[in-house]
């Protein structure tokens, strides 16, 4: 299983890596930035008629630090976060609808505005740190504040406090067109990963293998008690006899 785990990042590492190489690459020997513009996310409805870019965009990042950013956080999430509790299939799955719905959102955002593009895979770490952090709500995050002052603050407050800073920047910043950040990408994978952990709680749409197994367990105590009818019935004529 540990093997596993290891692999699966490490594939999601290097598609992310020779994305990029790839990307700058071909920039500099053809010029311009074709190879992105078949893999990125515009607002020009290319989610609809070309939905593999809801994947394909969260392989290119605008550089190297950008990059670089989202591989320390992907790392650190599934390495320390999610390594124990979180299946690779469960992990990528989630990191996955992130993507999509982050994207999903974003062109809906954006889709009467100026040209413009998507790339980063944001809106997947959002999904994973949203699950992480309402499947471990108790549990703390210690840091420096401005690099001086040690914090320590639970992992449901981180949940309310990146939820509500992506919210307000969605609705006063980038619907307004003041920022070039994708706010409205990142609550979509906050609400993919809040999902996760909402959705077998409450059981929001009915569960018919729950019901299933209901009436076998129904099933078999009516056929447990069907099978005690001829002790009871002995019982009863031997008390008669007496």
């Amino acid at each position: 299983m540990k093997d596993r785990k290891n692999s699966t990042f490490r594939w999601l590492f290097w598609g992310y890596v020779g994305a990029f190489i790839a990307n700058e690459t071909l920039s500099v020997w053809f010029g311009g930035r074709w190879f992105e513009s078949w893999l990125c996310l515009n607002n020009q409805g290319s989610a609809w008629t070309q939905p593999w870019r809801l994947i394909t965009y969260s392989f290119l990042h605008r550089n190297g630090w950008h990059l670089l950013f989202n591989l320390l956080l992907l790392y650190g999430f599934v390495r320390f976060l999610l390594y124990d509790t979180v299946s690779p299939q469960r992990w990528l799955l989630l990191y996955g609808l992130g993507i999509i719905v982050g994207g999903i959102f974003w062109t809906l955002v954006h889709h009467k505005q100026d040209s413009s593009v998507l790339v980063g895979a944001s809106a997947g770490l959002c999904s994973l740190f949203t699950y992480y952090c309402l499947q471990n709500p108790e549990k703390s995050f210690s840091g420096l504040l401005y690099f001086f002052f040690p914090v320590r603050i639970q992992a449901k407050w981180c949940f309310w406090a990146l939820t509500a800073y992506t919210g307000w920047n969605t609705l006063f910043y980038e619907i307004q067109g003041f920022t070039h950040v994708a706010h409205s990408a990142h609550f979509g994978g906050i609400l993919v990963g809040w999902l996760a952990i909402e959705y077998p709680k409450h059981r929001l749409f009915p569960s018919f293998k729950r019901k299933k197994s209901s009436r076998k367990a129904m099933y078999q105590v009516h056929r447990h008690s069907y099978q005690n009818v001829p002790f009871a019935l002995s019982n009863l004529f031997q008390c008669k006899s007496l």
